[in-house]
């Protein structure tokens, strides 16, 4: 369930990271419902949107000159390394569903709450409402 207090502010990151919280919770109802094939399926899509989250914010951040740029690039690819390990696993049977949410739940609050944060004064101060709007409908475009 999302909680407003992660809201940044730019609502086109904050509808993308409700919507990876949508999928988490989508994972968690596949799981309880013990479909595999759902949960795979889930896996797959979850894993799909965020590496594409990434770049847009990753475009986003590089837009508004943010210094710590490098560093967050960073951040985001030991997730994505982390989560494809656990997709691996569950492909090759592992029962990894329940650990996976929660640690999903725990980086992305902190992630967003802590890392993303620091990039928003960046964003208000460098980008214009057109770069986002440009980046935004590629954004779209790759994730439909």
């Amino acid at each position: 369930m999302w909680d407003p207090f992660l809201d940044l502010g730019i609502e086109s990151i904050d509808k993308q990271h409700r919507r990876i919280v949508d999928f988490i919770n989508d994972l968690h109802e596949a799981h309880t419902s013990h479909n595999r094939l759902s949960v795979a399926r889930t896996l797959d899509d979850l894993v799909d949107y965020t590496v594409t989250h990434f770049a847009f914010e990753e475009q986003l951040m590089k837009a508004a000159k943010y210094p710590l740029y490098d560093e967050h690039i960073k951040n985001h690819a030991s997730f994505t390394a982390h989560i494809y390990q656990y997709k691996q696993r569950y492909e090759a049977g592992e029962d990894i569903v329940l650990p996976l949410i929660s640690k999903l739940k725990l980086w992305l609050i902190h992630h967003i709450d802590v890392e993303d944060r620091k990039y928003i004064p960046y964003v208000n101060k460098n980008t214009t409402q057109s770069w986002i709007q440009t980046a935004l409908t590629q954004f779209w475009k790759l994730t439909s």
